[in-house]
């Protein structure tokens, strides 16, 4: 007999001191789509949320965007 294989649970993703990143968060309509979803270390997982709290990839990239200008306007 053929052993059925289990669909794995979200909370058995974590591997090797490593779990999930949702791109887009799931509260501001994201989903668990694997296209949604990048696989991070847990430490640099943590360390991401204390940097950008909840935002999602888009709006990270567009506050560095200004943190960027701003630095520049400071030199000159």
């Amino acid at each position: 007999m053929k052993k059925k294989r289990r669909k794995k649970k979200r909370k058995n993703w974590i591997r090797r001191g490593t779990n999930f990143h949702h791109l887009r968060n799931v509260c501001m309509g994201g989903n668990d789509d694997v296209q949604n979803l990048l696989r991070i270390y847990i430490e640099k997982h943590e360390i991401w949320h204390k940097l950008f709290r909840n935002m999602d990839l888009n709006q990270t990239i567009e506050f560095l965007k200004r943190v960027r200008r701003a630095k520049a306007n400071q030199r000159g």
